[in-house]
């Protein structure tokens, strides 16, 4: 050492003097000893030195007596280093570039083996005493190197296990250590017994990249290998590692360069730089293989659960074992993240990224790191955004633009006939990747060629589309692609494939389902229309149908069968009556027509196929003016059914069917005519009918007018009944139309919903809110005096009784018609004057007058009208009639935050006091909270119109006081014994009025333990068994003096109960 260097020496070791004097000196080296319960972490502390040092070569010696530790470093040991290992936190890393940790604070790991360390160079020498003093030794020659010793001198600490712990650790050393130093390409170590181990690493560029600094390696090949000769495997591993040079920001403010680096396993295939990716090894406690995360060596601790491995010049703690959670840390991730990015896009551009390096790329299962997630993210929207998928004809393409088949599947469909199934021409076959590259593709939705892609795709592309990719294929195609396409067919509308050419016949002809059949009867002669189908794209075995039928079945290829055969011949002969039909003409003569009909009558009684049936909406029906007409367009009458339409002609202007079919057709003939007519439209009875319109409805106001209720529309449905012209028909007073009528309504039954009675006209304005009327069918029957008395005079409903009606006219006491059309009315009034008459001459009559006069009526007709008249009030406000009453808004308190407000409460009775008592003749509380509790209640329970209500009747307090403030009753929600509230605080009250309180301290409080209703109601507040509202209250419902009370909390105040019942002290 010069002079200067010796005068800096000696302030060194005058400043460790001191603080080996202090106090704090014991305790600093225990805590210092227990930042390393590794005790081997220093090897990889001297091997950080080494590297920092640009050493390329190390060597590690165990001696019995100590351990000496060598390198060739370049940079010369001086006195700042002295300073940095000899002081708690100083590093003379934080001055330079790409080194990492702290050697100050990471030397003193040495100090679990020995008490003073020696380092030699050929400028200084000397040792380390009490772990901070540095004191001179006889200069020593080291030849430029860097010599450390470390004697066995620990006293906590024998020689023996001295040598066993270090050794383990040397041992632990393998190839894969030497991965990502720069400096450092060769360890030698040697043992006790003689026994050593050298570890090389050999560095191959592959690419190079310059930056805003200078040119740097991006890429390169290392190999690492390990040869031991004591009893450990060889190894000899190569990798492709990625570097990326970063910049950031040092403690002291100066921009630091640092390196990233990502490494894959890889095989090399010959002495160029040919090369294939491998897999990383599995360890024998894991499940699959890991990526390692490294701080230059691994950090044991740190998991990303990548299948790389990955390095960065992490903050950690001082055992360097894992990654610390920072900021600092997150940036050197998403560094990493964009290393990956750049590696995997520089494969692709040098056409080395292939299925095999997907088995990299992580997948669900391998669930990577929350920390280390930016790195994932950054690879899937690679993926997601670039064309980095390689393609089967050579070079890469975009997700969108790739699918992925097996070998199988590409051989049937070809590129070009999956790019129109899928309706995209520049779709590629993705070079598929195999086991975790394979599961990648398909949880990053890579399409994925199948048979439902291709069945889903078929369905949806254009018919001529199909029918061109089924051409001009062998016949094994066809039956395989019937094959694939069967395993899914119960998934699909198949119409669309059934409208397309893509069968193939016996005659090799491509036709539709429907064009081709099945022959499972050599018997059976297959119609001319009709092809067999190749039997070669369908084979069966043992009887079973195969997949390939089964998809063709699907699609509508059936079997032809014998009852097929007659079916054909069903068609014809359908075929041959229907041209006969549409061929009958007025020229024609009566016999000609006559003949035609029974052929029709006899077709229809012997098939009962509807897709056999005959199209009769054709002019063949003889009309009574000897023009043919269609059955829509005549109507029945005598002679064949008595409907007394033909006296309403002017009204329905349809025309009379020719009396000639009663003379020429037998009775059963004729009857199956008139069946046969009637399915076809012939006009014969009344129906009643739905129509939206209420316009002709004559209280078309009423049910258009909102109801009180009824404060914003949030339905609109209108629903009224007609029967068309009914009015016309009832003015003909016929006896066959009317009893016609009679009959339809007395076929309804009274309906549960609104919208099947027929009697009902409405105007929906709400879910469950109307507006009703009698509907326009029952108001003109109503009106109308149309049904015919025993005497045959026509009559109002009103004015007929079951003893007056027209006998043939039955009565439906079930229909809702009787009421609606008010039938009986006159007769039941009659009725029910002749019984009043009558009872007011009973006992019962007396009785009950008495009655009404001992409750301050005149007579029972007064106490009936008032019953009357508030039974028209309830009917009027159920319809809406009458504005309801204004309620009384509801106060609320709602908290924003429940967990926090509990909490708080919580914190607040467990600090509050103990309720206190004085002993008089009776226990008496002493404290004052009660009137805090009514401020409380006070402000909680007035709404926002300055409204104070009763929490337990729901109505406003009944009167205020002189200064204007409601007055109410503060009550305590406990028992006379405080048992449930032990502490003083102001939220176990509620606000009542006068009467409430009074019955709640009577019929809850004071109820008797028999009932404990008391109890009751707390267990309620604490569990939350009660009825939530959505403003936030809460209810729960009592029951004092029998009736029911909906007790009121808001959210506030029941949250606050219900935490202090939670709490430890209550």
């Amino acid at each position: 050492m010069n002079a200067e260097e010796k005068r800096k020496f000696k302030e060194l070791q005058e400043s460790s003097k001191g603080l080996i004097l202090s106090r704090q000196f014991p305790g600093l080296k225990d805590l210092l000893s227990q930042f390393y319960p590794d005790k081997n972490h220093f090897i990889y502390e001297l091997l950080q030195n080494a590297e920092d040092a640009g050493a390329t070569s190390v060597r590690f010696k165990v001696l019995p007596d100590k351990l000496t530790f060598i390198h060739n470093g370049t940079e010369p040991f001086s006195i700042k280093h002295i300073d940095a290992i000899t002081n708690i936190s100083l590093s003379t890393k934080l001055d330079e570039d790409s080194k990492a940790g702290k050697f100050g604070i990471g030397f003193k790991s040495v100090y679990a083996f020995t008490e003073t360390p020696y380092i030699y160079t050929d400028d200084i020498c000397f040792k380390i005493t009490d772990m901070f003093l540095p004191e001179e030794t006889p200069q020593r020659a080291t030849n430029g190197e860097t010599i450390f010793e470390f004697p066995f001198d620990n006293i906590k600490l024998s020689s023996t296990d001295a040598i066993e712990k270090i050794e383990a650790g040397l041992k632990d050393i393998n190839a894969t250590t030497l991965l990502f130093l720069t400096n450092i390409k060769e360890i030698i170590y040697t043992l006790s017994n003689g026994k050593s181990g050298i570890i090389e690493a050999k560095h191959d560029t592959k690419s190079e990249r310059t930056d805003e600094i200078s040119k740097y390696i991006f890429s390169e090949f290392v190999h690492c290998s390990a040869a031991y000769d004591d009893g450990k495997v060889d190894e000899d591993t190569d990798w492709l590692r990625f570097n990326r040079r970063i910049t950031i920001q040092a403690e002291d403010k100066k921009t630091k360069t640092h390196c990233v680096n990502i490494a894959f396993p890889i095989k090399r295939v010959n002495s160029q730089q040919g090369y294939i990716f491998s897999s990383l090894s599995k360890e024998s406690h894991q499940n699959s293989p890991q990526g390692k995360v490294s701080i230059f060596f691994i950090a044991p601790n740190a998991k990303s659960n990548l299948q790389f491995h990955i390095n960065a010049p992490f903050g950690c703690p001082p055992p360097r074992d894992s990654v610390s959670d920072t900021d600092g840390n997150d940036r050197l991730i998403k560094e990493i993240a964009f290393l990956a990015r750049e590696a995997i896009v520089n494969l692709r551009d040098l056409k080395e990224l292939k299925p095999d390096f997907f088995n990299f790329l992580p997948i669900e299962s391998d669930h990577v790191d929350k920390q280390f997630m930016p790195i994932q993210n950054e690879i899937f929207d690679l993926f997601e955004t670039e064309n980095v998928y390689p393609v089967i004809k050579g070079g890469y393409a975009y997700k969108s633009n790739i699918v992925s088949a097996g070998e199988d599947l590409r051989k049937l469909i070809s590129i070009e006939n999956a790019r129109t199934i899928l309706n995209n021409q520049s779709l590629e076959y993705l070079w598929n990747p195999q086991t975790r590259g394979y599961t990648f593709i398909k949880e990053n939705d890579v399409l994925i060629l199948d048979a439902t892609t291709i069945l889903n795709g078929l369905c949806k592309i254009k018919t001529n589309s199909v029918n061109t990719l089924f051409l001009g294929h062998k016949h094994e195609w066809y039956k395989n692609i019937y094959t694939l396409l069967s395993a899914v067919r119960d998934n699909f509308d198949l119409k669309p494939l059934s409208e397309c050419s893509i069968v193939l016949s016996k005659n090799n002809k491509l036709l539709k389902a429907r064009e081709v059949k099945f022959i499972d009867d050599s018997s059976v002669i297959l119609d001319k229309r009709f092809e067999e189908v190749s039997k070669d794209t369908y084979e069966e075995y043992n009887s079973a149908k195969s997949k390939a039928r089964l998809f063709l079945e699907a699609i509508g290829v059936n079997v032809f069968s014998k009852n097929d055969a007659q079916v054909i011949k069903n068609e014809r002969k359908r075929d041959n009556l229907q041209r006969k039909l549409e061929l009958l003409t007025e020229k024609d003569d009566i016999e000609n027509i006559i003949t035609i009909t029974k052929l029709v009558i006899n077709y229809t009684n012997s098939n009962k196929d509807k897709e056999l049936s005959l199209n009769l909406n054709v002019p063949f029906v003889l009309s009574k003016s000897n023009e043919l007409v269609s059955p829509s367009e005549c109507y029945l009458d005598s002679p064949f059914r008595d409907t007394g339409l033909s006296y309403a002609e002017q009204i329905h202007h349809k025309t009379a069917i020719n009396r000639i079919y009663a003379d020429r057709l037998s009775s059963n003939e004729l009857e199956c005519f008139i069946d046969i007519l009637i399915q076809n439209g012939v006009f014969h009875s009344f129906k009643i009918i739905e129509t939206k319109s209420l316009i002709g409805n004559k209280e078309y106001k009423k049910l258009m007018s909102r109801p009180w209720s009824v404060e914003r529309e949030t339905y609109f449905d209108t629903q009224d009944w007609i029967i068309r012209d009914l009015s016309l028909y009832l003015a003909l007073k016929n006896y066959n139309i009317a009893l016609q009528v009679w009959t339809i309504i007395m076929k309804e039954q009274n309906q549960y919903y609104i919208n099947n009675d027929k009697t009902v006209a409405y105007r929906q304005w709400q879910q469950h809110k109307f507006t009703k009327s009698k509907s326009q069918v029952a108001q003109i029957l109503c009106d109308a005096a149309w049904i015919p008395d025993v005497d045959g005079n026509y009559k109002k409903p009103s004015e007929l009784s079951s003893d007056s009606i027209d006998n043939a006219f039955c009565i439906n006491y079930n229909s809702p018609f009787l009421t609606a059309i008010e039938f009986g009315k006159e007769e039941n009034e009659r009725r029910k004057k002749l019984e009043e008459e009558e009872r007011r001459r009973t006992f019962e009559y007396q009785t009950k007058s008495n009655a009404a006069k001992s409750l301050g009526f005149n007579n029972i007709e007064a106490f009936e009208e008032i019953k009357r008249k508030a039974e028209l009030y309830d009917r009027a406000e159920s319809e809406g009639r009458i504005a309801p009453e204004t309620n009384i808004e509801e106060p609320v308190a709602k908290t924003n935050n429940i967990e926090k407000r509990t909490a708080a409460v919580i914190e607040d009775t467990n600090n509050a006091s103990d309720r206190t008592y004085e002993q008089k003749t009776h226990s008496v509380r002493m404290s004052g909270v009660k009137s805090q509790a009514a401020t409380m209640l006070r402000t909680l329970y007035t709404n926002n119109e300055d409204i104070m209500i009763c929490q337990c009747c729901g109505k406003e307090l009944p009167f205020k006081k002189k200064n204007g403030e409601y007055y109410f009753e503060t009550v305590e929600l406990d028992n006379r014994g405080g048992e449930f509230f032990t502490s003083e605080t102001t939220y176990p009250y509620i606000a009542c009025c006068p009467n409430c309180a009074a019955m709640f301290n009577e019929h809850i409080v004071n109820c008797g333990y028999s009932e404990n209703r008391i109890a009751d109601l707390i267990e309620k507040i604490k569990t939350g068994n009660t009825i939530k509202k959505p403003n936030g209250n809460e209810i729960i419902e009592i029951i004092m003096d029998g009736k029911i009370f909906k007790l009121t909390f808001v959210q506030k105040h029941i949250v606050s109960i219900r935490a202090i019942l939670m709490s430890k002290k209550k």
